[in-house]
C-alpha cells in the first residue's frame, strides 16, 4: 500500500483523533493513565502495564455499558520477561503484545483474542533489526492491515542518509513463514515542510514545538481504520487511514503558524488530554483559542536574555502560572472521526473541572469515556 500526504486542512472544522500516553520503555513502569479502547459491542477496556521485582505484569480493565466492571490479571506471552516491552495495545478485537528479544535483538508480535483469558498467545512474526540500524529508532507498535500487510510505528523519527529519507515514522512490512520483510518507508512532514534537518545524522528537528507528537511515550491511538499521532503543545495531528493509504495533518486551531511550530517556546500545552469514545470519535479538553495564540507568544528569548540557570529556573514557573491565571477555562469538544469533524461540547457534569488554575493539576488533567459515553476524571 503506498501512503499519499493528502493536502493540510486549514478549516476549522477539521479531523482530529489523539493519544492516551504510555511510557513504555527498557525500564518499565506503572502508567498512571492507562490505555483506553472501545470493543464494537461498547465495551470499555483498559491496559495498565506495571512490574514486579522480577516480571513485568498487566491488568486488563473490562467495563460493559451497564457500567459493570471486570478486573483480570493476565498472562503474558512466553518470555516476555527477557524481552524488552515495547507496547501492549488492543486493534480491532485483538490484543498485541511487541517485545524486543534481548538476545537475538528481533522485534516480536504476539496476538490474543480479546475474549479470551489470554494464555493462548499466538506469535504472528519476528522482525530482525538489521545491523546498519541498531542505534536508530526502533519499532514500538506493528499494526495489522486489512490487506494482510503491518505498519510499523517507529519510536522516534529517524533521517535514513542511505535511502535518502528523512522524518521516516513508519515502514510497511509483509509477513512470510513468521519473519516480517521490510518494504517502503513513510515520512511525515508539517505544511509541507520535512520534519526533520535533511543531511544531518544527529535528527535535529526543523519544528521543536511538536517533537512531543512522535517521541515513544506517545502511543497513537487506534481504531479500525485509522492510526492517529498529536502534538499536545501546539494541537497538531497526522491522521492515517490505512483503509485508503493516506496521510492527513490537521490543526486544532488553523491559525497555528509555521514560525510558532517551530518555536519551542510554550508555557502549557494546547491540549489538556484526549480519550476515545465508543461511538468512534474523539473527547478533547483544550485551552481556548485565545489562550493557544498567547501561550505560545508569552515566553520570549528576551525574558530569558542575561539570566542565569538558577533564575531560569524561577521564571518558567511564574510565568507558566500568571498564563494559567489569564486563560484558565478548558474547552470541550467531539471529533468525528469518520467524518473528519468536531464539534463543541458541553460541560461534563459530575467532577469534571471547568478551569485549571493550577499548573500541578494541568500536567495531572486526565480523564475517561465511559461505554454510556459519561466522562469521568482518573484520580
Amino acid at each position: 500500500m503506498k501512503f499519499n500526504t493528502v493536502v493540510k486542512c486549514n478549516c476549522f472544522s477539521c479531523a482530529v483523533l489523539a493519544v492516551s500516553s504510555m511510557a513504555l520503555s527498557a525500564q518499565i513502569r506503572s502508567v498512571g493513565h492507562p490505555n483506553l479502547y472501545f470493543m464494537n459491542d461498547k465495551t470499555r477496556v483498559e491496559i495498565i502495564i506495571g512490574s514486579t521485582a522480577s516480571s513485568i505484569t498487566a491488568t486488563i480493565i473490562e467495563e460493559k455499558e451497564s457500567g459493570k466492571e471486570a478486573v483480570k490479571q493476565v498472562k503474558l506471552p512466553p518470555d516476555a520477561d527477557r524481552m524488552m516491552l515495547k507496547s501492549f495495545y488492543c486493534v480491532g478485537e485483538s490484543f498485541y503484545f511487541v517485545g524486543i528479544d534481548r538476545e537475538t535483538l528481533s522485534v516480536k508480535l504476539f496476538s490474543a483474542p480479546v475474549y479470551s483469558d489470554l494464555r493462548a498467545w499466538e506469535l504472528i512474526g519476528s522482525y530482525a533489526i538489521e545491523r546498519q540500524d541498531r542505534g536508530l529508532a526502533m519499532p514500538a507498535w506493528i499494526i495489522p492491515f486489512k490487506n494482510g500487510k503491518y505498519l510499523f510505528v517507529l519510536d522516534s523519527l529517524q533521517n535514513l542518509q542511505s535511502d535518502n529519507k528523512t522524518g521516516v515514522k513508519f515502514f510497511e512490512a509483509s509477513l512470510k513463514n513468521k519473519t516480517f520483510e521490510k518494504g517502503d518507508y513513510i515520512s511525515l512532514d508539517f505544511d509541507g515542510h520535512e520534519l526533520l534537518r535533511k543531511d544531518n545524522t544527529s535528527n535535529i528537528p526543523n519544528f521543536p514545538g511538536i517533537t512531543d507528537a512522535f517521541d515513544g511515550s506517545h502511543q497513537p491511538i487506534f481504531f479500525d481504520d485509522f492510526l492517529v499521532l498529536v502534538s499536545k503543545k501546539r494541537g497538531i495531528f497526522w491522521i492515517l487511514d490505512t483503509a485508503k493509504g493516506t496521510i492527513r495533518q490537521k490543526k486544532l486551531y488553523d491559525n497555528i503558524s509555521s514560525d510558532q511550530v517551530a518555536s519551542s517556546s510554550i508555557i502549557n500545552p494546547i491540549i489538556a488530554n484526549v480519550c476515545p469514545s465508543p461511538d468512534s470519535s474523539i473527547i478533547i479538553a483544550a485551552r481556548p483559542k485565545l489562550y493557544a495564540l498567547k501561550n505560545i507568544e508569552g515566553l520570549s528569548p528576551k525574558d530569558m536574555e542575561g539570566k542565569s540557570r538558577v533564575e531560569r529556573a524561577e521564571i518558567y514557573p511564574r510565568l507558566q502560572a500568571d498564563n494559567l491565571l489569564k486563560y484558565p477555562q478548558i474547552e470541550w469538544w467531539k471529533l468525528d472521526v469518520k467524518e473528519g469533524t468536531f464539534t463543541p461540547m458541553a460541560q461534563p457534569p459530575g467532577d469534571v473541572p471547568s478551569i485549571i488554575e493550577d499548573g500541578t493539576k494541568w500536567f495531572q488533567f486526565k480523564f475517561r469515556v465511559h461505554p454510556d459515553e459519561r466522562v469521568t476524571m482518573v484520580k
